[in-house]
């Protein structure tokens, strides 16, 4: 037997093939080019994917600035009305937050807050809404003078066509 017979036999089937790491390997020239190809691409992907997601903090940062702002003008109006106390317990700060998630504009729900005070003074001078949990209740039914109007078109037409159909 000769050496190179001898090396093959000893190593048995952890060896590659004679053809492998050859000219004459099965993989193709495209593979290896394509292998090439690999890390530039995931570096394009990667630097594509930063951008999005530097996108994406911004607009969220932007997003959560707003609602930040919002949220501390509702706090503020709030603190103001009720002329006790500068600081809002944690249940009081959460009522704040669920009630700024609402859909109506800042301006709306400060509206809805003054709507809500003037209410109270008006059975009583003395009262006043200590805590923004009554508003965050009352704020359940409460229907914007937008949706009210829309309300009275709606019947005013209803009972026009009644009267002309008559």
């Amino acid at each position: 037997m000769s050496k190179k017979e001898e090396g093959r036999e000893e190593s048995g089937d952890d060896q590659p093939d004679d053809g492998a790491g050859s000219g004459g390997s099965s993989c193709g020239e495209k593979d290896v080019k394509q292998v090439r190809r690999e890390p530039a691409n995931r570096l394009k992907k990667l630097e594509k994917e930063e951008i999005l997601e530097n996108n994406n903090i911004n607009t969220t940062a932007t997003r959560d600035t707003k609602d930040v702002n919002r949220l501390q003008a509702l706090i503020g109006h709030f603190v103001g009305r009720r002329e006790r106390g500068l600081i809002l317990t944690p249940m009081d700060y959460v009522a704040m937050e669920r009630i700024s998630l609402s859909e109506l504009s800042t301006e709306e729900l400060i509206v809805f807050m003054d709507e809500e005070f003037d209410r109270q003074q008006s059975i009583n001078p003395k009262l006043t809404i200590n805590s923004p949990k009554y508003l965050e209740k009352a704020l359940e039914g409460y229907i914007t003078p937008r949706e009210a109007m829309q309300d009275m078109d709606d019947f005013l037409d209803g009972l026009e066509e009644i009267v002309t159909e008559a």
